[in-house]
C-alpha cells in the first residue's frame, strides 16, 4: 500500500454522551490502516481504556469505545484520530488526520 493512499474520516460519534455512559468513534480509512485516537477532556489528554491505537478492518472501518469518567467536566471536548505510515507504524509517523468534537453532559 502506498502511504499516500491514507485518509481518515470520522462518520460517527456518540454525542451529548452523560458522564458515567459509554461514547463511541466510527471511521472509515483505507483496509488495514493502522489508526489512533485521542480524546481530549479539560483536564487534557484521556486515559480511558479503549482508547488504543489498532488497525482497521478489510473494508476500512475502524471504531473505538470508551467509558466517559464520572468526573468528566461538562462541555464540548475534542477527539482526532490520526492514520499512520504504514510502511513504518512504528516510528508513529502520521499521515492523515480527521477532528471531531462531542458533547459531555
Amino acid at each position: 500500500k502506498q502511504t499516500s493512499d491514507i485518509f481518515v474520516d470520522i462518520l460517527f460519534v456518540t454525542s451529548p454522551v452523560s458522564r458515567g455512559n459509554f461514547a463511541t468513534l466510527e471511521a472509515q480509512t483505507i483496509p488495514d490502516a493502522h489508526c489512533g485516537i485521542e480524546v481530549y477532556y479539560k483536564t487534557g489528554k484521556s486515559e480511558a481504556f479503549g482508547l488504543y491505537s489498532h488497525h482497521s478492518d478489510d473494508e476500512g472501518c475502524i471504531s473505538w469505545r470508551w467509558l466517559v469518567g464520572c468526573d468528566t467536566a461538562p462541555g464540548i471536548w475534542e477527539i482526532v484520530v490520526t492514520g499512520y505510515d504504514l510502511e513504518n507504524w512504528s516510528a508513529q509517523m502520521p499521515i492523515a488526520q480527521d477532528i471531531a468534537y462531542f458533547e459531555v453532559r
